[in-house]
């Protein structure tokens, strides 16, 4: 068989992402923390680069508009500084205490208490071991017995200095496990809660409660107040302090505000810095060699690229806020209840950009509204039409649904196919189904698991 060789000549098309384009793509998709941060680095690798330095509060003109401001400036010098003497001292007086603690992490907390104590070295030295492997949580995370081996100290002697940790406050920390976190919050003589939480914590979480009341021959309302009370526990003691992983550390990237009859929506950027290319490195074009030439466009390049990502996320942040801001009136006066349903696809009309867009500038970002802080992306939700033709956002049927539930009897829970009558009742047409899946994602028990018992 004999074989055609020759050249085929096709054209395509095809989407090739240069740097500056996926630069920009990146810009849009930072939070503010994240994008001051990128700054930072672009401006050590960028000479051309430079930020505009803000006035410095103590050179702000004193006058009427910047009075109060200066006034609470002042207060936070004179609050740090107060710390700042306080965090060497041995006083544990309340008013250290509420000073200290604003930015306290866990293991801060638990060395502060240890100073307070005057152990012997040895203990001392034990406990500091202790401390080092506790978690954000509150658990420790290394055995008695590696810890034992670690430091050539005898395990019981390792147990004694844990508990002295155990003592200490936050009430929890330094446990092993759930069950030994939860038993060190408990009166040393509550005994029945003690064997509860030692024994059926799968019943509890499982709302078997008669499993427990004939098993540990209690009355069902005994079992109930026992269980009610566990549930008030905290199975991560250290996770209110400062670098948990359970904080998160929310900086609103704009803010709706009213003003007057109307709502305004502004960035809130005030800190992130302002970028230019000194008019310097311009002149030194006329004068360079080639090779210099080259390196001071190729960074030009680069500079006045990121200055204009920068300006187009600003842009485009601030018109998906604007529109909220318009849109969302009633939700910002009544509520969630009158939270209107709007989608990406419909806002990326609207701006003339593709969804995809929308979706990258709203992940991560936050606006601060007379309703609290939300994420941006908690505007866009799905549309359910109710029976007068009006459309629903379906977190306000989650809403409602919550509020049907906290007016139910705790004794007698609806099933989902009750809340979804109740819902029919009100013009909200959505089948069991979707009941079930809503009272999940507001994170609601099955009416099984929200039994009370008399």
């Amino acid at each position: 068989m004999k074989q055609d060789i020759g050249l085929n000549i096709q054209q395509q098309q095809k989407l090739i992402l240069t740097n500056e384009l996926r630069q920009s793509i990146e810009l849009l998709q930072l939070n503010q923390l994240e994008l001051l941060q990128k700054i930072n680095n672009e401006l050590e690798e960028n000479p051309l680069l430079e930020k505009i330095e803000k006035l410095e509060y103590e050179n702000i003109e004193e006058n009427e508009n910047n009075h109060e401001e200066k006034i609470e400036y002042l207060e936070y010098l004179e609050r740090n500084d107060y710390r700042e003497k306080a965090s060497y001292s041995n006083n544990d007086n309340e008013e250290f205490l509420n000073y200290y603690y604003d930015d306290l992490t866990l293991k801060d907390e638990l060395l502060f208490q240890l100073n307070l104590l005057h152990l012997k070295d040895k203990e001392e030295f034990i406990i500091l071991e202790i401390i080092k492997n506790i978690n954000d949580n509150g658990y420790l995370e290394e055995s008695t017995e590696n810890i034992s081996k670690k430091l050539n100290i005898e395990v019981s002697y390792i147990l004694q200095c844990l508990k002295i940790v155990q003592s200490f406050y936050p009430r929890g920390v330094g446990a092993r496990n759930l069950k030994e976190c939860l038993v060190l919050q408990i009166d040393n003589d509550d005994i029945i809660t003690r064997e509860i939480i030692n024994n059926h914590l799968e019943d509890i979480a499982e709302n078997r409660l008669n499993n427990i009341s004939k098993k540990m021959n209690l009355s069902l309302k005994e079992v109930n107040e026992k269980v009610n009370y566990i549930k008030t526990l905290n199975p991560k003691p250290g996770s209110s302090y400062q670098g948990s992983e359970d904080t998160i550390y929310i900086v609103p990237d704009a803010e709706i505000e009213k003003i007057g009859e109307k709502y305004i929506a502004k960035l809130t950027d005030n800190y992130i810095p302002e970028l230019y290319i000194p008019q310097k490195y311009i002149s030194y074009l006329k004068f360079s060699d080639k090779e210099t030439k080259d390196y001071i466009n190729k960074k030009i390049n680069r500079a006045s690229w990121f200055i204009n990502s920068i300006e187009q996320r600003r842009s485009t942040i601030l018109s998906i806020v604007r529109e909220i801001s318009i849109t969302q009136i009633e939700f910002f006066e009544k509520g969630i209840k009158k939270l209107k349903p709007m989608s990406q696809k419909d806002m990326a009309k609207k701006l003339e950009v593709h969804p995809s867009t929308i979706s990258r500038a709203t992940t991560n970002k936050y606006v601060d509204t007379p309703m609290g802080i939300y994420e941006l992306k908690f505007f866009f939700s799905n549309t359910i039409v109710s029976d007068l033709g009006e459309e629903i956002s379906d977190k306000a049927i989650k809403e409602k649904i919550r509020e049907i539930i906290e007016k139910e009897n705790p004794y007698k829970p609806l099933s989902d196919e009750k809340i979804r009558k109740k819902l029919l009742d009100i013009g909200y047409k959505i089948s069991r189904r979707t009941v079930a899946k809503y009272r999940e994602d507001i994170n609601i028990p099955s009416s099984s698991k929200r039994k009370q018992y008399k």
